[in-house]
């Protein structure tokens, strides 16, 4: 009797295990059918590869075009945070390098959440119905994308809205203005509010420039970058940029726009060391600001002067030394 009731034990727990392993089994199965519905035609490849090119090519462009919306703005903001540090595009290559990488087991990871969400606000639903409604809120959409691309178009407005009343316009304009000149492509010679200093070029073979120890030195091959704060509050700093123009071929003609657009006059030219400058000034409730432009070899360059509101009268007495020290090399 003994024995026979160590078999029945035995028999009810092969059987319970069994069971469970059918459940488990199909459990897999329906989250695998549901998964294959999520993804759509790209199942095989985002749940095998191992590295993912649309990812690599098309950054967070790809995740909204995936839906995953709050993960491609995300990336947006954080890689337009790491170029106002670097200005240069390695960076960029390594983000898209490691997104490339990622992207399968992210997306998966997104997937399983989202049906996991779906599952549970649905308990009585059918595995048909989930796998509809997996269908649905899965796969691919234009839409997405070109809504996605719409709001890093008004992100990009507030943050140079922003840029503009800290004083930051021309260091995010060193981050878009690839962009900016890969979009238009060509020289129209049109002042519309906006200059973006060239990229691809080393200014510091072309001139010398003398600037106060007081500045402190952000430039690169192709910019002087300088500023000077004094640190008593928001609008304390002076600070100039001097670069090459590919926009505009003629220095008086942009000199010209750009006074015309503040609603105010170029001034007289000045000839300093053998180099003639085109140029204007404006003052709003920001402060002064100053701008001179001179053509070498047919090519246009700009001093970008500002001189903030509380900046103090040593900023006036800084542009002066700063303009008369730029020579030609060559």
């Amino acid at each position: 009797m003994y024995n026979n009731l160590n078999e029945e034990q035995n028999l009810i727990s092969n059987n319970n295990y069994n069971l469970n392993q059918n459940l488990m089994s199909n459990d897999y199965n329906n989250n695998e059918e549901l998964i294959k519905a999520f993804i759509g035609p790209n199942y095989e490849k985002i749940t095998h590869s191992l590295f993912n090119f649309s990812g690599f090519f098309f950054s967070f462009l790809y995740m909204y075009y995936r839906k995953m919306f709050l993960y491609g703005i995300l990336l947006f903001l954080f890689s337009t945070l790491i170029n106002f540090f670097s200005k240069n595009f390695f960076p960029g290559i390594i983000i898209n390098a490691i997104l490339g990488l990622a992207f399968n087991q992210l997306y998966l990871y997104y997937v399983k959440n989202k049906i996991t969400k779906i599952k549970n606000e649905n308990p009585n639903l059918s595995n048909e119905e989930l796998k509809n409604i997996c269908a649905s809120k899965g796969g691919t959409s234009i839409g997405k994308l070109f809504l996605g691309f719409i709001l890093e178009i008004i992100l990009v407005i507030v943050i140079f809205i922003v840029a503009i009343v800290f004083g930051l316009s021309n260091a995010l304009g060193d981050i878009f203005g690839d962009i900016i000149n890969t979009v238009k492509n060509t020289k129209n010679e049109i002042y519309d509010g906006a200059i973006i200093f060239s990229t691809k070029e080393n200014i510091t073979e072309d001139f010398s420039i003398s600037v106060p120890e007081i500045f402190e030195d952000n430039s690169n091959s192709y910019m002087y970058d300088y500023k000077y704060d004094n640190n008593t509050g928001v609008f304390t700093s002076c600070r100039f940029l001097f670069g090459k123009i590919d926009e505009f071929s003629d220095s008086e003609n942009m000199i010209e726009q750009m006074a015309n657009y503040y609603q105010t006059s170029p001034k007289p030219n000045e000839k300093i060391n053998n180099i003639i400058w085109h140029n204007f000034n404006y003052t709003n409730e920001l402060g002064t600001f100053y701008y001179y432009a001179m053509n070498k070899n047919n090519t246009t360059y700009l001093l970008d002067y500002s001189a903030y509101k509380d900046s103090g009268s040593d900023c006036e007495y800084y542009k002066d030394i700063i303009l008369y020290s730029i020579e030609s090399l060559n």
